[in-house]
């Protein structure tokens, strides 16, 4: 199965979520590992240069990579879900609607609520697990998490004060968690996580790639 991601940016959004989507075929749905193809000279400048580039990225991706299965496209909803979420999720989908009606693959929109950050503070667990803290903090619904960003940046730097000589960068962090981040705690901790994964699971159903 080839697979491509777009996001905002590259060194964050898009690693992260190449990660996670190779750990939840791999693992959540029992598929083997995807190849994953991108277009490494490709920068956004965040969410409103991604869709905007949208047309001409993803005709350059299936002009080099053919026999593409599957196209994800996240960006941030930076507020409430649902209201803001759907109306996000609209407008990615309104940008590639006449891309995709040429196309034979499959295109799905994931939009996690405020910020990659939002995701990750779902499993406080696997956060204080990673960086060697003791975060008390938990919340039921990361989609309720006001500011996830700023909350996740005063957790980084705890953890940049406890290990001073040997800490992963921001971005590395991030990339980590999402290494480890339980599946099934996200699922009852974020409900765009969770319409995410359905989304997934209804096209490899169509792809019978699932029973």
């Amino acid at each position: 199965m080839e697979i491509c991601v777009f996001a905002e940016t590259i060194r964050v959004d898009q690693s992260s979520y190449e990660i996670l989507l190779e750990r939840l075929l791999s693992e959540h749905f029992q598929l083997s590992k995807p190849t994953i193809r991108r277009l490494n000279n490709i920068i956004f400048r965040g969410k409103g240069d991604l869709i905007t580039q949208l047309p001409i990225v993803l005709r350059s991706i299936t002009r080099k990579y053919a026999n593409l299965d599957c196209i994800f496209i996240f960006a941030d909803a930076d507020g409430e879900y649902p209201s803001k979420t759907n109306a996000e999720k609209k407008r990615v989908r309104d940008k590639t609607e006449k891309f995709q009606k040429s196309y034979g693959g499959e295109i799905i929109v994931g939009i996690p609520t405020s910020n990659i950050e939002a995701w990750l503070l779902g499993d406080i667990d696997n956060i204080n697990y990673v960086t060697g803290l003791s975060i008390s903090t938990e919340y039921s619904f990361v989609e309720d998490i006001k500011e996830p960003k700023e909350k996740f940046k005063a957790i980084y730097t705890e953890y940049r004060k406890a290990n001073a000589n040997r800490s992963l960068s921001y971005s590395e962090l991030i990339v980590k968690l999402f290494s480890s981040i339980n599946f099934q705690t996200l699922r009852s901790k974020s409900k765009t996580f969770k319409n995410m994964v359905n989304d997934l699971r209804s096209y490899l159903k169509r792809a019978k790639l699932l029973e």
